[in-house]
């Protein structure tokens, strides 16, 4: 992801959750870095073995200020699927 005007954001709170966007779990956190930064999340705790109905997953960012005051991105969707040894991600 790339941001825009970070000005007061301290750090993101990474959030999946599965099957719907109603249940967010808190995943990872990035420290801001200032505007028009970079940053990237792979999730490697997605289980294959879990019997869940769908390989869809809902992920959203917590934005937090400095004095403790946050805002929560949009969710976006991604699917994951597995090839071999290998996996990938596709955003939707």
């Amino acid at each position: 992801m790339e941001t825009g005007d970070e000005a007061g954001t301290v750090k993101f709170e990474i959030e999946r959750s599965a099957d719907s966007p109603d249940n967010f779990i808190y995943m990872n956190f990035k420290e801001a870095t200032g505007n028009n930064s970079y940053y990237s999340y792979q999730d490697n705790s997605v289980d294959f073995g879990s019997g869940r109905n769908s390989e869809l997953y809902y992920y959203r960012l917590k934005c937090i200020e400095g004095n403790g005051n946050y805002t929560y991105t949009n969710h976006i969707t991604v699917t994951h699927t597995m090839s071999g040894v290998r996996s990938t991600w596709r955003k939707h």
